[in-house]
Parts: structure tokens; sequence; C-alpha cells
């Protein structure tokens, strides 16, 4: 990575971490030039996101292109049957809040919470966070050109999982 211009966007992350993300995202890549179904696609990715990534729970949901406050989830991972009930209550709270996340999706930039413990008190997910035993979150855009497609929502049992500028890798 010495000599790399993206060499900075890992700053604060370990090695072993920075290996983990960089398999993650070649096996996606590998994944989205071999597929031809979006839907099995979109199951590969969250499989791959939860196997190499070591995540807790993965998640894909699209916007109603008529209204972006509908957001219906499409494929998700991680989730057991005995958690399904509270996948869709974090969904819902996610949802709820949907408003105060748009803007940063929007304009193409990843939503973070670091630490849900300690989050904004206008978004409802602590609750959800602790019956699913997830401490942090991340929402990245799906988009196509300019227009915001949908969301891939990743949630891990550590807090702080993305530091400094790793973000930026996704």
């Amino acid at each position: 990575m010495s000599g790399s211009s993206s060499s900075g966007n890992f700053a604060g992350q370990s090695i072993p971490k920075i290996n983990q993300l960089l398999t993650m995202m070649n096996e996606c890549n590998q994944v989205l030039v071999r597929a031809n179904e979006e839907k099995i696609l979109l199951e590969e990715i969250c499989h791959i996101i939860i196997r190499d990534g070591g995540y807790r729970f993965v998640w894909i949901g699209f916007f109603d292109p008529s209204d972006l406050l509908r957001l219906e989830p499409v494929v998700y991972k991680g989730f057991d049957s005995d958690h399904q009930s509270e996948l869709w209550n974090s969904i819902r709270s996610l949802l709820k809040d949907i408003s105060m996340i748009l803007p940063s999706l929007q304009s193409g930039q990843p939503f973070l919470l670091k630490n849900i413990a300690h989050q904004p008190e206008n978004l409802s997910t602590e609750t959800e966070a602790r019956s699913l035993d997830y401490k942090s979150m991340l929402i990245l855009p799906l988009t196509q050109g300019p227009q915001l497609m949908g969301v891939l929502t990743i949630y891990s049992v550590e807090s702080d999982w993305v530091r400094g500028e790793g973000v930026k890798i996704f």
C-alpha cells in the first residue's frame, strides 16, 4: 500500500482489518462482474459482507422512485429466524429516521453511526441494537448516476469499527 494514493483512506485501521476489508471488497467486485441477475448479485454481496467482512447483519433496500421516504428491504443476511421480528423493528426504526439520514445519502455520502449508544437522540435504533447485539451501523448509498436508488446497511458488533477515513474504502 505504500505509495498508493488511497493508502490514507485506511488511517487508523489495523493491518488484519484492512486485509479483511480488501478481501471482502475484492470478492464483491468479482461477484459484480460475474452476476447476471440482480437478486443473485444482491444476495451474494450480502453473503460476502457477512462471511469475509465478519459483520453481524446486512441488508439492502430500494427506495420507491416516487417517494424517497419509502424504503423497501429486498435482501438481508446474518439474521436467523429467531431474530426476524427484531430485524424488521430495526429497519422500521431506521425508516422513521430516514428524513434525517437522507441528505447525506442523496449527496452520495455514507451515514455512519460509530457507537449507537452515543447516537443523536432523534435516532431510534438503540433498543433494536441492544436486542440484536450490534453496536454500530454503516449505511451506504446505492446510486445510479446522480440518482439515489437504495441503501446497503451493515451492522457490526464493534463500536467505532470504522476509524479515521476508513469509510472511504467503500
